[in-house]
């Protein structure tokens, strides 16, 4: 195992952000178009938004620099952080946007896909409103 991040690297991901630090230190490019993709089953499902709706927002302080403030009172004040925590998403069933070791457990979250969780959600609250607009549009029009 390497101590360093190489560049030279023919690989290539489907992983979030256009890139990628992979489990074995390589920095790959995160490519989204579908020539990189095998198997695309696109879908309009809401199950996931529906699910993640569920999931708490959490604050917390970062252990490292709690630790770092206890061993030297000058350090800077450890900061409180906002955001999920990738084992409640893994209990919601969330796992397509849990990352997870190479061992299989919880290590982060794929942010840059909870917002796509949301879209079909989104997209079906709109078409509903613009149902209900039509209806109430002809109600008035009786």
């Amino acid at each position: 195992m390497a101590d360093y991040i190489y560049l030279n690297s023919p690989h290539s991901t489907s992983h979030g952000a256009n890139a990628y630090l992979a489990p074995d230190g390589a920095l790959v490019p995160s490519n989204s178009a579908a020539k990189y993709k095998t198997d695309i089953v696109r879908t309009f499902e809401t199950q996931l938004g529906d699910k993640l709706l569920e999931v708490p927002v959490a604050h917390w302080k970062d252990k490292e620099e709690v630790l770092t403030k206890t061993l030297d009172p000058d350090a800077k004040t450890p900061e409180t952080y906002f955001g999920m925590i990738a084992d409640d998403l893994d209990d919601a069933g969330l796992n397509e946007l849990v990352e997870y070791d190479d061992k299989g457990s919880v290590r982060g979250i794929q942010y840059d896909r909870v917002a796509l969780a949301l879209i079909p959600l989104i997209r079906n609250y709109r078409d509903r409103i613009t149902e209900l607009e039509t209806e109430v549009k002809e109600m008035k029009e009786v």
